[in-house]
């Protein structure tokens, strides 16, 4: 019984409080979403490759990002680090992790103007070959003209050309 007067209070306060306090409005808006996608064969051990996008420094080239300050080694979620490039400048974060097997970063800008996902994904391939997806998503919150997306693409495909040459070294 004591529950059930409980409840009736809460209830009623609720129904009470001023509207600022409550939600106003939710939408549910259509956001612009862009998907990159590549499938490659990079002549390199899984765990070198594994090695090379947890080590901050060097995922930051890979990104085309200069690394600025955070974790040396992105090993754990919610490791961060903070990145600058001549466009952005902002946070990546280890968000998903399966050692060894697949990795996944965002990157959020400064700006918020959009939210970008990497996601890695490894295959060994016999002792020195491994098999790469890498997936992109960029989530933007404003139109994007044809010609950013065209730069978008030229910029993915630059980090894939980096982490081969990355894996080789």
């Amino acid at each position: 019984m004591q529950r059930f007067l409980m409840a009736v209070i809460v209830a009623g306060i609720l129904m009470i409080l001023p509207a600022g306090l409550r939600a106003q409005q939710i939408s549910n808006n259509s956001i612009p979403c862009q998907s990159y996608y590549s499938e490659f064969i990079i002549s390199a051990k899984s765990d070198t490759i594994w090695s090379r996008l947890n080590t901050t420094q060097t995922l930051a080239d890979i990104l085309g990002l200069e690394f600025r300050a955070g974790k040396n080694k992105m090993v754990d979620v919610g490791d961060a680090a903070s990145m600058w490039s001549e466009r952005d400048t902002g946070k990546v974060m280890l968000s998903y992790v399966k050692r060894r097997t697949e990795m996944r970063f965002v990157f959020e800008p400064d700006s918020g103007l959009y939210v970008s996902e990497d996601t890695w994904k490894l295959y060994p391939m016999g002792a020195t070959q491994t098999r790469v997806t890498f997936l992109r998503r960029r989530t933007l919150f404003t139109a994007q003209p044809t010609s950013e997306i065209a730069d978008q693409l030229k910029i993915y495909n630059e980090t894939v050309d980096r982490v081969n040459a990355a894996a080789s070294h």
